[in-house]
């Protein structure tokens, strides 16, 4: 409203960042972020695939024990 009366008056209004704006660099914010995490997640991919082909096939059972029920 008082920038209605700015204009009126022949004066130049205030112009506040709007919410819109806020919520849009938020958003793009949170975009470059999962974008980021993302590229890691496929260079950290090919590490983990080599170091699971190093990896003895019996690996996996005696690792898993702990979880299995009592005989």
């Amino acid at each position: 409203m008082q920038g209605l009366v700015d204009l009126a008056r022949g004066g130049d209004p205030e112009v506040a960042e709007s919410f819109s704006m806020t919520v849009g660099w938020v958003l793009a914010a949170l975009t470059v972020l999962a974008t980021g995490l993302g590229a890691r997640g496929v260079l950290r991919a090919r590490r983990w695939a080599q170091d699971t082909a190093r990896r003895p096939v019996a690996s996996p059972p005696p690792r898993s024990s702990p979880r299995a029920p009592p005989p």
